[in-house]
């Protein structure tokens, strides 16, 4: 990266730079002068090119000259008359980018975003000059200048407010108010205003729907009576699932599946008004079809094929035709055999009929993949463009029992050794609330008694004449299931999801009448998701802890230690803490007088520049066979990740064939190491460019590095002495690397 500003002084160093916010993308459709004056003519409106043009410019306080326009009759989110105007300007390492839309009928603004990067313009700093609280008052002036007709009507979302303390100046505070109607918020219609840590206006745009009717009902039950519903109810259920490992190799034994509780939505929403549970259909409880999770038969059935062994081209189209009634005078038109380490083998055919005169995408065909030994069938399709799109009317002719009864008999016949370990989950069915030529039913893997989420047959059956039309199959293949012995109970795992969710009152939309499309709410409580992790997870059901997707750690919400309060690098940690660059051991401590290790030093040197877990784990899972630039840092060591990514941003050398990751830090390895993360380790060469006040450094090598931590205030100290070679505590290095991010910026 290249240094902006540097002035180097031989009492010391003073570095400058602007760092740009971070874009907010804004598409917009280029029209031509002459084309938006035809698209103005076609509907009426007050305000013209020039005067919205006038409007943005004052809004900003820029002249922006050749701007893009977009003249919209019905802008969709109000169905009124907009102007869209887009500016942009690049000149070096200058940019300036500003969109705007404003109403065309009376001149309001009603979305704009803007992003900029000027030389000579303070740059943001670190820790932001405002705190999401603090940040609040910008956005409430927003509201009143330019939502005044609405702000009656809307209420802040708490739950937009940051779980985590902020790690970077490129800070933007969301701030999100609903629309509340009848005293109950509707989430759907809000304004979102967007305010930087500077305390600047980043970007606004709200959704609402002017003229939605709402039936007034009274709210019948009290949040805690809501509460108790649902402790009641106990809206839980084990299932198997599987880690999300994108890159892991087969043989990394993560072939065993996880069993979790998670939460069962078939009824999420519990009634403010009468107090019945609902479905997102609008069916009670008490109405609605229920999953007993039957078997489709008792016992498994036997495969199609008994000879253990791989069939020939000729065997497999013949047991495709027998299978799923193939007439012959559909002809063959792709075969393919395929085969490789994960899945079974599997014979893939397609059958073609073709009228004189069609064309290719006309054609009517039939694809099949068949398990190249058993003969089970993976996934079938029907190629007609008549059998898709919506029913004419009364054109209908197989209901949903019938279609029902038929996709049983074609799990049977296409898949008959799963049979005995799935069951039809009426929640998901589809059928386009009556519009649809298809049926489409899913039936649900399980295994010991339990879902499997993700694995599943679905099946497609025609509303026209009962023929199947798709056939697909989702399922895990050597994979095994734990026990369900020792598990918690739905009512401790309940518990635990409350550290996740809340009960919440709101309006929902419950379902689309099938004739008018006509949208329908209702007062609900349900559970609203507090995005208190920064990552997914999921509750461990025989733990009874939240886990990592990814890396199956266990992860704590809002961790705090138990042993820092009332330290001077308190605040320091409690960063480090919140982004898992300290753990925290099973007594609530950190030990922070504790020396940190190298393989610690650089793990939290990494989470500071990049907090995000789920990129350290796919770069060790998509490297995993791969070895490593040290002898002691393989694919297995926990540092794996954090270390390769020093290197390759040149944070760390690979002077050495190992690098000792256990063995504890001195203050000259930190400073040497965040010399480097900031890219003056060449200018740190130059030691006759430097004076330091400390007389244990006395070596050419060291005194550019010391020089340079030492009067941007990183690692300065009160005496005329660095020790270099003094081990570093956790909180020291906390509060080293909290000094690091304030100065981070101003240096890029």
């Amino acid at each position: 990266m290249n240094k902006k500003v540097i002035a180097l002084f031989t009492a010391g160093i003073s570095l400058s730079v602007l760092t740009p916010l971070s874009p907010i993308t804004t598409y917009a459709e280029i029209t031509s002068e002459k084309a938006v004056e035809e698209q103005v003519e076609e509907k009426n409106q007050a305000i013209g090119q020039q005067e919205a043009l006038q409007i943005a410019e004052a809004f900003f306080g820029e002249e922006l000259a050749n701007a893009q326009y977009y003249y919209e009759q019905n802008w969709y989110r109000d169905n009124i008359p907009v102007w869209n105007i887009h500016y942009e300007e690049n000149e070096g390492e200058n940019w300036e980018f500003y969109h705007i839309t404003i109403n065309a009928t009376n001149g309001k603004v009603l979305e704009t975003s803007y992003d900029r990067n000027v030389e000579g313009e303070e740059p943001p700093s670190y820790p932001p000059e405002v705190t999401w609280e603090e940040g609040k008052e910008k956005a409430d002036e927003i509201i009143n200048q330019y939502f005044s007709d609405i702000k009656g009507e809307i209420k802040l979302d708490p739950s937009t407010k940051p779980q985590k303390p902020a790690l970077t100046d490129q800070v933007v505070h969301t701030y999100q108010y609903n629309r509340v109607i009848d005293g109950v918020p509707l989430s759907n219609n809000q304004v979102q205003i967007n305010i930087n840590g500077s305390n600047e206006l980043v970007s606004f745009n709200s959704s609402w729907d002017h003229h939605i009717e709402l039936e007034s009902n009274a709210v019948n039950y009290t949040t805690d009576e809501a509460l108790s519903l649902f402790q009641e109810k106990l809206p839980v259920e084990l299932q198997y699932n599987s880690l999300d490992r994108f890159y892991r190799p087969a043989n990394d034994g993560s072939g065993e599946m996880i069993l979790e509780y998670a939460l069962n939505d078939n009824y999420p929403y519990l009634d403010a008004t009468t107090g019945e549970w609902i479905n997102r259909q609008g069916e009670t409880e008490e109405h609605g079809e229920e999953i007993d999770q039957e078997a489709v038969v008792s016992e498994p059935l036997q495969p199609k094929r008994m000879i253990q062994s791989i069939m020939t081209e000729q065997e497999a189209e013949t047991l495709a035709r027998e299978i799923a009634g193939i007439p012959e005078e559909m002809v063959i038109d792709n075969i393919q055999y395929y085969q490789d380490d994960h899945q079974p083998a599997t014979w893939d055919l397609t059958f073609t009929e073709t009228t004189e005169g069609q064309e290719n995408y006309d054609t009517y065909s039939v694809s099949i993949s068949l398990n190249a030994t058993t003969g089970e069938v993976y996934h079938y399709f029907v190629n007609d463009p008549q059998l898709y799109g919506d029913l004419e009317a009364d054109e209908a002719v197989v209901g949903y029992e019938e279609a029902k009864a038929k996709a049983i008999e074609i799990i049977k016949q296409f898949a008959p050794e799963k049979a005995d370990n799935i069951y039809y989950n009426a929640t998901e069915y589809n059928n386009n609330n009556g519009r649809s030529k298809h049926h489409l039913f899913t039936f649900q893997r399980k295994e010991n008694g339990i879902p499997v989420r993700g694995d599943s047959i679905n099946v497609s059956i025609s509303a026209i004449d009962g023929k199947l039309v798709d056939y697909y199959q989702s399922w895990q293949n050597n994979v095994t299931f734990p026990s369900f012995d020792d598990v918690i109970s739905k009512e401790t795992a309940f518990e635990r999801f409350l550290e996740r969710y809340e009960i919440d009152l709101g309006w929902e939309m419950i379902a689309d009448d099938s004739q008018e499309n006509k949208e329908t709410y209702r007062k609900v409580y349900f559970l609203d998701n507090l995005h208190v992790f920064d990552q997914a997870v999921y509750l461990n059901a025989k733990t009874g802890n939240w886990h990592s997707r990814l890396t199956d750690e266990i992860v704590t919400v809002n961790p705090e230690a138990n042993d820092i309060e009332g330290l001077l690098e308190e605040e320091a940690l409690k960063l480090m803490i919140a982004y898992g660059a300290i753990p925290i051991d099973e007594n609530g401590n950190i030990h922070p007088e504790q020396p940190i290790t190298r393989g610690e030093m650089v793990k939290m040197l990494m989470l500071a520049n990049n907090p995000d877990p789920l990129y350290y784990y796919d770069m060790g899972a998509k490297y995993a066979n791969s070895e490593g630039s040290f002898d002691d840092v393989t694919a297995t060591n926990e540092y794996f990740s954090y270390v390769e990514e020093a290197i390759r941003k040149g944070f760390l050398d690979q002077e050495d064939e190992n690098f000792k990751p256990n063995e504890l830090v001195t203050r000259m390895e930190l400073a040497q190491l965040l010399v480097h993360a900031l890219e003056y380790d060449q200018i740190a060469g130059y030691a006759d460019m430097f004076q330091h006040p400390y007389q244990d450094i006395s070596s050419e090598e060291q005194a550019g590095y010391v020089a340079i931590v030492h009067y941007l205030n990183i690692m300065s100290t009160t005496s005329d002495e660095f020790k270099p070679e003094q081990e570093v505590t956790r909180a020291q290095a906390a509060q080293i690397f909290y000094q690091y991010l304030t100065v981070r910026g101003s240096v890029d």
